[in-house]
């Protein structure tokens, strides 16, 4: 088990990450700032294998019991340097809101931006006005067009996407507030 201080200097180095399988709920109420997160789900893979690149060593953080099935799972798909590991140490917080709290960007300030990190398909399908999308799978090659100034509110379909997304973005030092709702709430009327 490594200390709180090794675990963040852990998230400073360049050819390492730490990689936090928990659910995006328990990960929203604290994580070690500079994780990114993949919940150990049928997307595990893919949006590991979207945020990391083979030249990083993975820090896994899981539970006992899903180690061997993560680690499998890393393995397949071409990871080999991983190093396992539990802290129950969160020292951060990932702000969250539903998507009723705004009506579109009139309702969020010049200095916010709306990403949209569902795939184009579903965006064109219906969306919120003037937000930008970059599906979630193609967020770390994009980074450069997420400005770094605006405080940048993150949503999906159903939040699972906009979770890891967040954590990413929230990595790569911008501020980050996870819309965590689903998309079929959006202007729709809120029923006592």
């Amino acid at each position: 088990r490594l200390t709180l201080k090794e675990l963040k200097e852990v998230t400073q180095q360049e050819d390492a990450v730490l990689l936090d399988t928990r659910n995006r709920e328990d990960f929203a109420l604290g994580f070690i700032s500079g994780s990114l997160l993949s919940p150990l789900n049928k997307q595990f893979n893919t949006v590991a294998g979207s945020y990391i690149t083979e030249d990083e060593e993975i820090y896994l953080v899981v539970e006992e019991h899903l180690v061997e099935e993560a680690v499998r799972d890393l393995y397949r798909i071409g990871y080999d340097k991983i190093e396992v590991m539990y802290s129950e140490q969160n020292v951060g917080k990932l702000e969250k809101v539903d998507v009723r709290a705004f009506d579109g960007l009139e309702d969020v300030d010049a200095n916010s931006l709306i990403l949209d990190v569902r795939k184009a398909t579903e965006y064109q399908e219906g969306h919120i006005d003037g937000a930008m999308n970059i599906a979630h799978t193609r967020l770390l090659p994009k980074l450069e067009d997420v400005p770094k100034e605006k405080k940048i509110y993150v949503h999906c379909q159903a939040g699972g996407r906009s979770a890891v997304a967040a954590a990413l973005l929230q990595r790569e030092g911008h501020d980050v507030v996870l819309i965590d709702d689903k998309f079929e709430n959006y202007r729709k009327p809120q029923t006592a």
